[in-house]
């Protein structure tokens, strides 16, 4: 009895190390483990050391609106492409709330630099739904036939933010004379993911463009337009799904029709030759083209598009809405000329405001100070609670002789600038 009693101790001690063994390599397998030297290069690309943050109600939109860039908010995070060495750039999550930043790839043994990182090629933008991030990307292969590297290939992925889950979704070869642009914004309802892309026609030998759809779980894909109903992109691109209705933007109108792309009823009409158009589920802010080509008027308008209002707003483009606000940019041109070895530069605002949906209680956040001689320019902006994050590029007048010289103008497809709307202040926080 007393070996047997031993020998069931054993068995127990065996299986629950084999369970720690297991579990030990299901971490490094679904890639939840960070190398330490890859936390420090990411620690050394945070220059704000004295890390500051206070909470806000006023948070970005993440229903019905799905953009697709290369900078995103989720779960108090900003997701955005960092440079890891000079020639590995891969995604990473910056914790807003106390500036930590760790890679989303968190597979040890990935240098970020093969196909097999899911983050690796060319990669337009993400868009972050129900936790899980899901883009397009392209890369090319080698042909077994010519030996050369002139197949081009484009996947639809997905990486699931909770167990870490890379899919590809859709894996096709792109057919010589056929673009390799891809229409980077999506729609979600439920399930579904829509999205246009190329279809062929047989019958006729062409591509054309149409609205299709697919099931993020099974991956099928199904035809949503037809030749029949197809829309006129890219000339026509959907806007958003709200209550079982696709919204569209045409050049002249807004317009809506059912999931099946019929009963079309139109809302707004119009020039829309911008796609600034949003909607929180109650009203749809759009804006209209001013004279200079450059600037736009916000309006807002119900959901139906009545009761349309001008909000009396002018702003360059890109503006966003949040939760509480329209935050837009209030235009300010000036060119810099060129001067020894250099370019001109246009620049297009120098301050950011905000108001309510009332288009009242209007706000200057922040002021770029461009007397200073550095001028800043924003891009992919991502503005979560009292933080604004952006991309940017920067011209800094070293001689102060007014024009743009040689190596005074940069831009850093990796370098992050933070607006402190507290504080009315702004500093660069990722190199």
């Amino acid at each position: 009895m007393c070996h047997q009693k031993v020998s069931t101790e054993m068995k127990q001690k065996l299986s629950a190390l084999a369970a720690i063994f297991a579990i030990i390599c299901s971490l490094f397998s679904c890639g939840i483990i960070t190398p330490d030297d890859e936390i420090e290069m990411l620690k050394e690309n945070v220059l704000s050391k004295d890390w500051v943050y206070i909470e806000s109600d006023d948070y970005p939109l993440t229903e019905y609106y799905y953009p697709t860039e290369m900078m995103q908010y989720a779960d108090d995070c900003i997701y955005l492409f960092n440079r890891l060495t000079d020639d590995t750039v891969t995604l990473v999550r910056l914790n807003q709330k106390n500036g930590s930043v760790t890679s989303v790839c968190a597979d040890p043994l990935c240098d970020h630099k093969s196909i097999s990182c899911p983050f690796r090629r060319n990669i337009s933008g993400i868009c972050i739904y129900n936790d899980t991030i899901y883009y397009w990307r392209m890369f090319t292969q080698k042909n077994a036939a010519t030996g050369e590297y002139d197949k081009s290939i484009r996947q639809f992925c997905s990486y699931d933010l909770n167990n870490m889950k890379f899919t590809v979704h859709i894996e096709k070869e792109l057919p010589s004379g056929v673009s390799s642009g891809q229409y980077m914004k999506m729609l979600f309802d439920g399930d579904y993911c829509y999205f246009y892309d190329y279809e062929y026609y047989s019958d006729t030998d062409t591509y054309q463009w149409q609205l299709k759809k697919m099931n993020v779980k099974s991956s099928k894909v199904s035809l949503v337009s037809k030749v029949d109903n197809s829309v006129d992109f890219p000339a026509e691109v959907y806007l958003f799904i709200v209550d079982g209705r696709i919204y569209f933007k045409s050049p002249d109108e807004i317009y809506s029709t059912n999931m099946e792309l019929e009963d079309r009823k139109t809302h707004i009409k119009g020039k829309f030759l911008s796609e600034d158009i949003y909607t929180n589920g109650q009203y749809i802010f759009y804006s209209v083209l001013d004279e200079s080509g450059v600037s736009e008027t916000i309006h807002r308008a119900d959901l139906d598009g009545s009761n349309i209002i001008n909000l009396g707003i002018s702003s360059t483009l890109n503006w966003r809405v949040t939760s509480k606000y329209i935050y837009y940019f209030e235009p300010n041109y000036k060119t810099v000329p060129a001067g020894k070895d250099g370019y001109s530069i246009n620049l297009f605002f120098d301050s950011i405001y905000r108001c309510d949906f009332e288009g009242k209680n209007r706000e200057c956040v922040v002021s770029m100070n461009w007397e200073s001689g550095t001028y800043y320019q924003l891009t992919d902006i991502v503005v979560a609670g009292n933080y604004i994050y952006a991309g940017y590029y920067v011209f800094d007048d070293v001689n102060k002789n007014g024009m743009v010289d040689k190596d005074e103008h940069s831009s850093d497809s990796s370098a992050v600038i933070r607006i402190d709307m507290t504080e009315h202040k702004y500093e660069v926080i990722m190199k």
